[in-house]
């Protein structure tokens, strides 16, 4: 052997890279779905205190309430009940839009937890051990076992 020479090493085929590159998306995927999992827990939290802070301070959410019946017509939701009262409907639709809202956002964050979850598992699960412990459960089962 001279000195430029190289050894003469097996070349990999094609079906061990191919096995190697899906290792490395099934990584990468894992890491998205546990990015994705770890901003709907963000976005969880911060409904969930935001509505907590709510309930503990009413005083701080007056305003807000109040701009929102403003970009609703607050004006055209009164409803005049006899000739010296009238009800307003405008801050009780600015408190239904604030609610709403904040259960449609509780409801997003935590599907975002549920997909990454579902992505997390997805990429990580050994199918054939859960095959076996499924085929197991049910030989079990069917032989009179609890």
């Amino acid at each position: 052997m001279q000195d430029n020479d190289l050894p003469d090493l097996p070349l990999p085929s094609t079906a061990k890279i191919l096995e190697v590159m899906g290792v490395w998306v099934r990584a990468l995927c894992s890491m998205a779905g546990l990015l994705v999992l770890a901003v709907g827990l963000y976005l969880a939290v911060r409904v969930f205190y935001n509505v907590y802070d709510v309930a503990m301070h009413p005083e701080r959410s007056q305003e807000l309430v109040g701009q929102w019946a403003q970009v609703l017509g607050a004006e055209s939701l009164k409803i005049q009940i006899a000739p010296e009262q009238t009800l307003d409907f405008g801050r009780l639709a600015g408190m239904g839009v604030l609610i709403s809202s904040a259960f449609l956002m509780g409801i997003l964050s935590c599907t975002m937890m549920i997909t990454g979850a579902r992505i997390v598992c997805w990429t990580t699960s050994d199918r054939q051990a859960v095959k076996a412990i499924v085929e197991y459960a049910i030989e079990r089962r069917s032989n009179g076992g609890p």
